[in-house]
């Protein structure tokens, strides 16, 4: 018996195990379980319109070391690194063709020093789930897009820029994140929870955070939405909100202040906000009484 939960063990650590792999050209594939490992700064700019410049096959990781990996032009559907998991699982019943989002998650992160991703396309990409760390974002679309049914573990990251939202998604779990200057959403978590802790939504178009549920302390979101409204927007707006020891101020949504917005009480503590709004309703909106202007 202990041979054989030996031999098990064994065999359980090899499975385990992540190959590393040395990035070192523009579409390189990283396959199932490698482990890439950008050595050094890598510029696919050049590269053909389309062109993902690292490609993370299921449960890949990319070790940024520090370096630059610029993107090269693309849609929404490339990304400076994919997180590529294959096609959906489709099935005949007697409904119809039903079909399954591909499972699997990925890792960007950068040893040592924060790494950085630019380019023209998305920043990072991934099919489902994804875990980032110690990564600057800064491309001209999105900065982080996952699948509204996966989940996103990001710790030290920073999102700068960029005509779209900053990072979209799902489910979020977030500590010291930082999404700031872009033209549309900071973070746009759809229906999904947001919860973390350090978490910083500054100077975005449309909105700073917009979550189903956010229960976070030490947010700072201040002055979105100075762009055009469209539906959403303000400083944070979420279907329940839960916030400690935050600032939330300077936030507009149509051109009137809205910095807490939610169909529910917001639960602040020793949080700093200059407005509420109960949302949505028909404007001018009522207030939940628990900012310094309502």
């Amino acid at each position: 018996m202990g041979k054989l939960t030996a031999t098990s063990a064994l065999i359980l650590l090899s499975a385990r195990v992540a190959f590393a792999v040395d990035v070192t050209s523009c579409g390189q594939v990283v396959g199932p379980r490698e482990a890439g490992v950008l050595v050094a700064d890598l510029d696919c700019s050049g590269a053909p319109e389309g062109t993902s410049a690292v490609i993370l096959s299921r449960n890949a990781s990319l070790d940024l070391q520090g370096h630059t990996l610029t993107g090269a032009t693309g849609d929404n559907t490339t990304g400076a690194v994919l997180c590529d998991f294959g096609e959906p699982s489709c099935m005949d019943t007697p409904h119809g063709e039903a079909c399954r989002p591909p499972m699997g998650r990925c890792l960007v992160t950068s040893t040592g020093a924060p790494g950085e991703i630019r380019g023209n396309s998305v920043g990072i990409l991934s099919d489902r789930h994804l875990t980032v760390s110690n990564v600057h974002v800064a491309t001209s679309t999105n900065g982080i897009a996952f699948a509204e049914r996966g989940i996103l573990r990001a710790r030290d990251v920073s999102v700068e820029g960029g005509s779209s939202t900053g990072i979209y998604g799902g489910r979020m779990l977030l500590s010291n994140v930082s999404v700031t200057g872009t033209g549309d959403f900071g973070i746009f978590a759809s229906l999904a929870p947001l919860r973390g802790t350090g978490i910083t939504a500054n100077g975005n178009a449309r909105g700073g955070i917009i979550a189903g549920v956010i229960q976070a302390d030490g947010v700072t979101a201040n002055d979105n939405g100075s762009g055009p409204a469209f539906g959403l927007g303000g400083g944070i707006f979420a279907g329940r909100i839960e916030l400690s020891n935050s600032t939330v101020t300077g936030n507009l949504f149509g051109g009137a202040a809205m910095d807490l917005a939610s169909p529910t009480l917001p639960a602040v503590v020793n949080t700093t906000c200059g407005t509420s709004a109960v949302f949505p309703s028909d404007a001018p909106y009522p207030s939940w009484g628990v900012c310094a202007n309502d």
